[in-house]
């Protein structure tokens, strides 16, 4: 299992902040932390980077790096 940080653009609020991490989760994501003043969420898993940002572009948002940290 890897560690994640996706830097995310377009949030705004807690509303995009519980989007976000339903999208994870719906993934399977484990132990995912979204931060809205960092513009980011941390989570575990083994995903492409594709997977990742397809889920959250799919929602709006702008998936600007996908880091394994």
């Amino acid at each position: 299992m890897k560690n994640y940080k996706v830097s995310i653009e377009g949030m705004h609020c807690e509303n995009c902040t519980k989007r976000v991490a339903g999208a994870l989760d719906k993934l399977g994501a484990k132990n995912v932390v979204v931060n809205l003043d960092e513009k980011c969420a941390l989570l575990s898993g083994d995903y492409s980077q594709e997977d990742l940002r397809n889920a959250l572009e799919d929602l709006g948002f702008d998936v600007t790096a996908v880091e394994v940290v």
